[in-house]
């Protein structure tokens, strides 16, 4: 059934062969995990399996990209300050009459962080 998807679609296979799974009763070794990309990927992609099972039957299975990965450029995040209700914010981030002391940083983290975004 994989094959016939994978011959009528475009859609490559990157496994090598490798096995990537040990049958830990019979000591065997097959092949489970399938990884699949886009034709225009195929050449760009190494497929290895990791020497070591890390604790679990699978041996993890490293997808790398051949190639540099540029960082795209992206501007810097801008506010419109000058636009802030800076009394109505100072009123809300008033926290003085809240006894943090009591509370668990779970809850105080929650608390601020939804004052903050009020």
């Amino acid at each position: 059934m994989i094959e016939r998807f994978l011959l009528t679609s475009s859609i490559c296979l990157l496994n090598t062969g490798r096995s990537t799974y040990m049958h830990s009763s019979t000591q065997s070794f097959s092949t489970l995990d399938l990884t699949f990309c886009t034709p225009s990927l195929f050449q760009d992609m190494k497929w290895t399996v990791h020497e070591n099972p890390l604790g679990s039957d699978h041996f993890p299975v490293v997808l790398t990209y051949k190639h540099a990965v540029t960082n795209l450029m992206t501007r810097p995040p801008k506010w419109k300050l000058e636009q802030a209700d800076w009394k109505h914010f100072s009123e809300k981030c008033d926290l003085s009459l809240i006894a943090f002391d009591r509370m668990s940083i779970e809850i105080t983290n929650d608390l601020v962080t939804s004052v903050i975004l009020e």
